[in-house]
C-alpha cells in the first residue's frame, strides 16, 4: 500500500509539537488559571495538599517506577527552564551528595530477593539513559507527595533523603512503608540511627511475604503500630496510572519531561482530593464491622481457654 511521503513528515511535526515547549507552555498556562496564581505554582498555591495530612502526613509510602526513565539522546533541555518550581519533583543538587553518602551495599539486602533497578536491567540498555527511574512517596489517602528521578539503581539513599525531608520541623513519629523497609533500618542504624529514632518502618501487606518470618513479625505491616487497616499499596496504584506516560517522558528534555508529569501528579491529586470523603467513610465502616467480628472471635478463643482479657494483657 503507498503511503505518501508528506504523510508521514506530517505525523512527525505533529509529534514534535506535542513535546515541545507549546504543549508544556499551554499545560502550566493552564494550572496556572485553575490554582488562580499567574506567576508561580508551589506547594502553597496549588491547593494539591492532602486535606487530611496537610503539611504534615502520618504514613507515607515509598517505591520506584524503573519505567519512568530519560534516554541520553533526547538530550539537555536548551530551551525553557521547567515551569514547575518544585511542588513534587525535588532539585538533583539537593541529594546527590546525599546519594553518595548512603549507596546500597548489596550484602546488607539479606532478607528478600530485593535488587536494584541497575541491576535488573542490562549494562547496555542502562548506558543509554541519564535518568533510570523515578523514587516517589504517597500518603495514606494516595495524595502524591515528593518524587527525585534516579540516576543509579534503588539506593537507599533516596528513601533516606525523603524521610529526612518528611521529619524536618517535625516533633512526633513518621510511619514509612516501603518494600525493603528492614534493609532501610538496619542501614540507617549504621549511619544515621537519630532518623531512624523518629521513624517507625513496615514492610506493605503484600509485600511482606516475599520475607523472612522474622522480618514479618518485625516489620510486616499488619504487625507495626499506627498503620492501622492502610494496606500500604497506594504507590502502586498510583504507578498504574503514572505507567502510560513512560513513552512520550523518554523522548522529552528533562525540564519538559518534569513539567509533564509534575501535571499528571496534579491531576492524580484532585481525582484522590475529590474521592477522599467517600474513601474515609468507607474505612470507617470497615473499621468498625472488623472490630465487632475480631472482638466477637477474640470472646469465643477466650472463653474456650478459659481465660480473660486480664489474661492476655492490654
Amino acid at each position: 500500500m503507498f503511503v505518501s511521503l508528506s504523510n508521514i513528515f506530517l505525523k512527525k511535526d505533529i509529534y514534535r509539537a506535542l513535546v515541545c515547549d507549546c504543549l508544556i507552555e499551554y499545560m502550566y498556562h493552564r494550572s496556572c488559571l485553575i490554582t488562580k496564581h499567574g506567576t508561580c505554582i508551589s506547594n502553597n498555591t496549588m491547593g494539591k495538599e492532602c486535606p487530611v495530612c496537610q503539611d504534615t502526613p502520618s504514613l507515607v509510602s515509598y517505591d520506584a517506577n524503573f519505567g519512568l526513565v530519560h534516554k541520553i539522546s533526547s538530550g539537555v533541555s536548551t530551551g525553557l527552564e521547567a515551569r514547575h518550581k518544585g511542588p513534587y519533583f525535588k532539585t538533583q543538587r539537593k541529594f546527590l551528595d546525599f546519594v553518595e553518602d548512603y549507596a546500597m551495599d548489596p550484602k546488607s539486602i539479606d532478607c528478600s530477593n530485593f535488587q536494584a533497578g541497575n541491576v535488573l536491567r542490562s549494562k547496555v540498555k542502562n548506558s543509554k539513559l541519564d535518568i533510570t527511574g523515578v523514587f516517589g512517596s504517597i500518603c495514606k489517602h494516595d495524595i502524591p507527595l515528593l518524587f527525585l528521578n534516579m540516576t543509579k539503581g534503588e539506593s537507599l539513599a533516596y528513601s533516606a533523603f525523603l524521610t529526612e525531608q518528611f521529619l524536618k520541623d517535625r516533633s512526633e513519629k513518621l510511619t514509612v512503608t516501603y518494600d525493603i523497609a528492614c534493609s532501610l533500618a538496619s542501614y540507617l542504624k549504621k549511619r544515621n540511627p537519630d532518623l531512624l529514632a523518629k521513624c517507625n518502618l513496615a514492610v506493605p501487606v503484600f509485600h511482606s511475604f516475599a520475607h523472612t518470618m522474622s522480618c514479618q513479625l518485625n516489620f510486616g505491616q499488619r504487625c507495626v503500630e499506627f498503620t492501622g487497616l492502610c494496606d500500604g499499596e497506594g504507590i502502586e496504584r498510583f504507578w498504574s496510572f503514572l505507567r502510560p506516560f513512560k513513552k512520550i517522558s523518554k523522548e522529552m528534555t528533562v525540564n519538559n519531561r518534569n513539567d509533564l508529569l509534575t501535571e499528571a501528579l496534579m491531576y492524580y491529586s484532585d481525582k484522590s482530593i475529590v474521592k477522599i470523603g467517600q474513601k474515609l467513610k468507607s474505612k470507617l465502616e470497615e473499621a468498625k464491622q472488623l472490630n465487632v467480628k475480631c472482638s466477637k472471635e477474640l470472646n469465643t478463643l477466650l472463653t474456650c481457654k478459659n481465660l480473660d482479657y486480664f489474661d492476655i494483657g492490654t
